[in-house]
């Protein structure tokens, strides 16, 4: 009896048990720091730990396991070396532990648990949470719904302007038209396309803005024309008249006619070379100097240089301005000058 006792005994002691605390003996609550989990997202999961036992707790190792895991993958912490007590009743709030989504995890839901590693007064205990469900969006979405928003505050703000140019009128419908595209191939998962189509949006806005400019300063010059005629007829039968009245040759001093000064600017060239600058002409064909304010690739804005430095180009000048930028042969860009007076100049070219 003594002797059947002691090898109880014995490997008692000598077993590594593992006691099962009850699933209803805690609880966990998860605050995600972002509710919307795309393909390739890192995201911070913060977990609170509630003892429901009547023992305190010692927590030496808690994480999560997400069905795209290896079987026994944890994304967790380990407090192996300083365990965290939590009294009985009570809670601890773990640092955020950072999950990564891969881009190759597919798009759906996905389950996942909380496990905890500790002890108590009985011995070793291993817990899992219940499962939970967490759903994973493409990163196609993601790259949709980014420049969605981009794209119809451009819009909105061009249906605000009244365009009188009859070019400018179309491009602006042109771009209404791409937007329901856009949104129908996004509905559909077609993001690609989708966004493909989104940039096509803000290049016909681009151009509506650009022809609309345009036209302005045609009306402009025909109303200018108009006067001058105007002008030039009244000051013809004026000088009939006194003619007639006076009988007598009168010369007359010709008139000079001040040429308003005027911001021109021409794109006179666009290249592209080493993979990595495009290098634009711009020629001051106006009659007003100007500075160069920025510089636009594709509706991204872009640091410049220029060859010779000057801070204004004068009248019948050319500037020569170069932009580090990552391109790719057989491709369009539309590149855009805007000015110092906040006029704007597009032009369109493609790498090759």
């Amino acid at each position: 009896m003594i002797i059947a006792v002691s090898i109880i005994i014995i490997c008692f002691l000598n077993t590594d048990l593992v006691s099962a605390l009850e699933q209803n003996e805690a609880s966990v609550t998860l605050s995600w720091s972002s509710q919307t989990i795309y393909q390739g997202s890192i995201v911070n999961v913060v977990i609170k730990f509630q003892n429901n036992a009547a023992d305190e707790l010692s927590i030496e190792r808690i994480g999560l396991h997400f069905d795209w895991m290896a079987a026994d993958d944890f994304a967790g912490r380990d407090f192996t070396a300083s365990p965290i007590a939590v009294s009985a009743g009570g809670s601890h709030t773990f640092e955020a532990i950072t999950i990564t989504v891969s881009n190759d995890t597919s798009a759906g839901e996905h389950s996942y648990i909380v496990g905890v590693d500790g002890s108590d007064s009985y011995g070793d205990f291993a817990w899992d949470s219940p499962e939970y469900m967490i759903e994973v969006l493409s990163s196609g979405k993601k790259a949709f719904e980014d420049l969605l928003r981009t794209v119809q505050s451009e819009l909105n703000e061009a249906l605000n302007v009244t365009y009188e140019s009859p070019e400018a009128i179309s491009l602006l419908q042109q771009a209404k038209d791409a937007y329901t595209q856009a949104n129908l191939d996004a509905g559909e998962g077609n993001y690609q396309d989708a966004i493909s189509t989104l940039e096509n949006v803000s290049s016909y806005l681009d151009q509506a803005e650009v022809a609309e400019q345009q036209y302005a300063e045609q009306m402009t010059q025909q109303q200018q024309l108009i006067l001058i005629a105007v002008i030039i007829a009244i000051v013809v039968i004026v000088v009939v008249v006194i003619a007639l009245v006076w009988r007598r040759r009168s010369k007359m001093k010709p008139k000079v006619k001040r040429v308003p000064m005027k911001e021109e600017l021409t794109i006179s060239g666009v290249t592209f070379s080493g993979d990595d600058t495009v290098n634009v002409v711009v020629d001051n064909s106006g009659t007003k100097d100007f500075a160069i304010a920025e510089v636009w690739i594709n509706n991204e804005k872009q640091a410049f240089t220029m060859t010779p430095p000057m801070e204004r180009v004068p009248p019948n000048e050319s500037v020569h301005v170069s932009v580090t930028y990552a391109y790719s042969g057989g491709t369009s860009y539309n590149v855009k000058i805007v000015s110092d007076r906040k006029k704007v100049y597009l032009v369109s070219a493609t790498a090759l």
